[in-house]
């Protein structure tokens, strides 16, 4: 909890004035990837201020991106950024294709700068929040996940997302990473349930998507005799490949 109050003193020291703050942003991404594919297409190297940017670089669409995503997966790089993409991160293409979002390293710091300082907030007014499991949820559950020898698709464990402090907080999740290598939707989200509902002191849920977590509520009142059973019996009885069931059966025999 020091580093969350470290990370949250360090969140608040900075500069309060928004507009200000944001163009600084801006700037600084334009400046660093003005030598990328699309900083040269778009000029990068000519914006001085937002009004350029504006002027310069058009409202797109998903669709606008796809060659670039395309180079990334074929692994070039200086495409979008300078850094290399850590990850393409699927999303679950519930309003739509899917598409692939490129996850780097700062992508990662500006997300746990934003996510410090909550869980440092929720943890100061529930004192129990880390007395008990967790559950996050926050790469979508892909039902055909891809392999690709370029570029990684997708994080193994929702973990990853957090970085140093993911690794600390894993120790408390309900829900074995293990869960995700199951691609048939229905079964992932059964095997969930029965993690879920078997969790001892279940704290914390924080999902993607909200109808994400109406969706397993959902689940499990369409297959409760089967999550029930599963868990009184500590076995997983649902369909799935015989390594991952027996891992996860010992996991939920404990």
């Amino acid at each position: 909890k020091l580093f969350l109050k470290i990370k949250t003193q360090e969140f608040f020291q900075k500069d309060v004035n928004v507009y200000k703050s944001q163009e600084e942003t801006l700037m600084n991404y334009i400046k660093e990837n003005k030598d990328t594919k699309f900083g040269k297409k778009y000029n990068f190297a000519e914006i001085k201020n937002i009004k350029d940017y504006q002027n310069k670089v058009p409202i797109t669409t998903y669709d606008f991106y796809e060659e670039y995503i395309k180079d990334i997966l074929d692994g070039k790089e200086n495409i979008l950024t300078k850094e290399k993409v850590l990850v393409l991160e699927q999303t679950s293409g519930s309003s739509g294709k899917k598409k692939y979002i490129p996850y780097t390293p700062k992508l990662q710091q500006e997300y746990n700068a934003g996510i410090f300082p909550w869980l440092y907030d929720l943890s100061s007014k529930y004192k129990k929040l880390f007395a008990g499991s967790m559950y996050w949820s926050i790469t979508p559950a892909i039902d055909d996940k891809e392999n690709n020898d370029n570029v990684k698709i997708g994080f193994e464990e929702d973990a990853e997302y957090l970085g140093a402090v993911g690794k600390i907080i894993k120790k408390w999740f309900a829900v074995p990473k293990l869960v995700s290598k199951i691609q048939d939707l229905e079964k992932f989200q059964i095997v969930t349930c029965i993690f879920l509902f078997s969790a001892d002191n279940l704290k914390f849920v924080s999902v993607w998507n909200a109808s994400f977590l109406t969706n397993l509520l959902e689940c499990f009142e369409n297959n409760k005799d089967i999550i029930i059973d599963s868990i009184l019996n500590k076995k997983i009885l649902v369909d799935i490949d015989k390594n991952i069931k027996s891992s996860l059966e010992k996991l939920l025999s404990k």
